[in-house]
C-alpha cells in the first residue's frame, strides 16, 4: 500500500525539478570548452596554416568582393544570393577581413551555446556543425527567430525593427517569421516603420552599384543539391533527377513545378493534421512545416529551430536523439541530406503533443 501511495505522489509532482549533480556541470563545460577549442584551432588552420578558408564563406566573400569592386561581374551558379547580401558584407570584407572571418565563426556558435541553456548537447545537432564547418550564413537572419521565439503579444519598442531588416540578407530562410513579426506588429507602427528604413537601408546600395540586379539574380535561378537538401522536395528531385550533376527526365521548368507543387501539398497536409490534432498552430508549428516543406531549405539552415529547442529541454533532447540516425547516415554517405529526419520526427511530436505529456510526466530538467 505504501508503495501504491509512492507511485500517486509521483504522479501528481510531475514539476518537480531534476537537477544533475555537481560533477555533471563541469563535464558539460569541458565539453562546452572542448567544442570552442576544436572551432577555434580550426578557424587558426583555415587562416593563418592552410590558408584555405572554409568553402561556402570563401564563396561568400570573393562574390561580395566582385559584386562590389567587379565592373564584369554577373551572376551565374557561383553567385547565388541577393545583392543586398553582398552590399552589405564588401566593406568589412575589404577593410577588416581577419575580424570578420572569426566574428563570422564565432557568433553562430555562441548564439547555439546561448539558445541551449549553456547545455553542450546542442553541440551535437547536425546543422550546427555543418554551418560552422562550411561557414555558411543563415546565422545572419538567427536574430529575427530569437525574436519571435520570445515574442508576446504586447507592445514592443520601436528599434525591434531594426532587425527585420535581415530578412533582405536571406528571404527564402527568413519569410515565415519576417511574416509573423509583420502581422503581430501591425500595430506598432514605429517598429513597421523603422523595419522598412532598415531593409531600405541595406537594399539601396546594390541597386547603386546594379540597378537590374534583381532580374539578372531571379534569372539565374537555383539547382537542387541532394548532398544538403534537407526538406521533402527531396523525394520528387531524387525521382526526377533534378539535382546538380543529374540528367533530368523532364524539362527544368516542369520540374520546379512538380517539386513546388509537391512541397505545396505537404504543407497543406501538414498544416491540416497538426491544426486537426492541436488547434491553433503556434509558431514552432509554422517554422517546423516550413523547413520540412521549403524546398530551398538545406541541412545548415536548420539551425534556425534552435531558438525554439533550446529553451525546452525535452525537445532539444528528441532532436539531438534523432541525430544520432543523421550523423551515422552522414557517415557512410557523406551526405547531410538526412537532416529532413530531424524536422519530421519534431513534426511527429508535435502531432503526437509529446510536448504536453513531456511536461506532465517528466520532471522538468533544469540547470
Amino acid at each position: 500500500m505504501t508503495q501504491v501511495n509512492n507511485r500517486l505522489n509521483l504522479q501528481k509532482q510531475p514539476d518537480e525539478d531534476y537537477r544533475f549533480p555537481v560533477w555533471f556541470y563541469g563535464l558539460n563545460m569541458l565539453a562546452l570548452m572542448i567544442g570552442l577549442g576544436f572551432l577555434i584551432a580550426f578557424g587558426i588552420s583555415a587562416l593563418y596554416i592552410q590558408r584555405d578558408l572554409p568553402y561556402d564563406y570563401a564563396q561568400l566573400m570573393i562574390g561580395a568582393e566582385r559584386f562590389c569592386y567587379d565592373t564584369t561581374f554577373s551572376y551565374d551558379q557561383r553567385w547565388l544570393y541577393p545583392a543586398p547580401f553582398y552590399t552589405t558584407f564588401c566593406l568589412p570584407q575589404h577593410v577588416a577581413p581577419q575580424i570578420l572571418f572569426w566574428f563570422w565563426m564565432v557568433a553562430p556558435i555562441l548564439a547555439a551555446i546561448f539558445l541551449g541553456g549553456q547545455r553542450s548537447a546542442v553541440l551535437a545537432f547536425p546543422p550546427l556543425l555543418v554551418h560552422l564547418v562550411l561557414g555558411q550564413s543563415t546565422w545572419v537572419v538567427l536574430p529575427l527567430y530569437i525574436l519571435a521565439s520570445v515574442y508576446h503579444d504586447k507592445r514592443i519598442p520601436w528599434w525591434y525593427g531594426i532587425l527585420l531588416g535581415l530578412a533582405v540578407l536571406k528571404p527564402h530562410i527568413a519569410l515565415i517569421v519576417w511574416l509573423w513579426l509583420v502581422w503581430h506588429w501591425r500595430k506598432s507602427w514605429g517598429a513597421l516603420l523603422i523595419g522598412a528604413i532598415s531593409s531600405l537601408v541595406i537594399l539601396m546600395p546594390a541597386f547603386f552599384i546594379q540597378p537590374y540586379w534583381v532580374t539578372q539574380w531571379l534569372e539565374n535561378g537555383r539547382g537542387f543539391k541532394t548532398i544538403s537538401l534537407a526538406n521533402i522536395a527531396l523525394l520528387p528531385v531524387q525521382l526526377l533527377q533534378l539535382g546538380e550533376g543529374q540528367t533530368p527526365s523532364v524539362s527544368p521548368i516542369i520540374g520546379r513545378v512538380i517539386v513546388l507543387g509537391f512541397c505545396a501539398v505537404v504543407a497543406i497536409c501538414l498544416y491540416y493534421l497538426i491544426s486537426k490534432r492541436r488547434g491553433k498552430l503556434e509558431l514552432y508549428d509554422w517554422v517546423l512545416i516550413f523547413c520540412f516543406a521549403n524546398p530551398l531549405m538545406h541541412d545548415y539552415d536548420l539551425i534556425i529551430l534552435l531558438p525554439f529547442l533550446g529553451n525546452r529541454p525535452q525537445r532539444l533532447l528528441l532532436a539531438v536523439t534523432s541525430s544520432v540516425i543523421v550523423w551515422i547516415y552522414a557517415g557512410m554517405t557523406g551526405n547531410y541530406n538526412m537532416s529532413l529526419l530531424i524536422t519530421g520526427i519534431l513534426l511527429l511530436a508535435r502531432f503526437m503533443r509529446l510536448d504536453e505529456q513531456f511536461d506532465k510526466t517528466a520532471p522538468m530538467i533544469r540547470w
